[in-house]
């Protein structure tokens, strides 16, 4: 079996995706790591300086992942290419990690490495969420809220309803 985790930033994508594969003794992989690591630079410079060819790197990021006993934390805008998203649809169960605006704001509060919405006021922050989690439900298997949980439980609720 393999889980793709999808949604907004500062939904434990990565945390809990981690966590989760070594629950289902599953590989684990995250576009965002995947790609720092490979141009030796950060994710919010990448988007900085050339936003199209980030996105470009995030789909040859996932076309490059073993799609066998895998779980993918997949980048915010991983979503927004509808061909990525078809090969993510065919290999995997969606899992779309979500949390209103208030937590999200919480947990970005400090946060200056988002260059996509760090500096976005509170109404702006709900505005590009709303349209973000437009694209993140038309792909979902499953939807579960992160409000008011760990990393871990999180991780524990996804590994449940796959076991179902």
């Amino acid at each position: 079996m393999s889980v793709a985790l999808i949604g907004f930033a500062c939904n434990f994508k990565t945390a809990a995706g981690n966590k989760l594969a070594n629950i289902l003794k599953a590989d684990w992989y995250d576009t965002d790591l995947m790609i720092a690591e490979q141009q030796k630079t950060s994710i919010a410079q990448l988007i900085k300086t050339d936003e199209k060819a980030f996105r470009e790197m995030e789909r040859k990021a996932v076309l490059s992942i073993p799609t066998e006993n895998t779980v993918l934390s997949a980048g915010g805008g991983v979503p927004l290419n509808a061909e990525t998203m078809k090969h993510i649809k065919q290999h995997y169960t969606v899992v779309w990690l979500r949390s209103n605006v208030e937590t999200v704001s919480e947990r970005l509060r400090g946060d200056y490495s988002r260059p996509l919405h760090d500096k976005l006021t509170k109404e702006e922050l709900a505005e590009f969420i709303a349209q973000r989690n437009e694209i993140y439900q038309q792909y979902a298997d499953y939807t579960l809220f992160t409000d008011n949980k760990t990393s871990s439980a999180v991780a524990s609720e996804i590994a449940a309803i796959l076991n179902r």
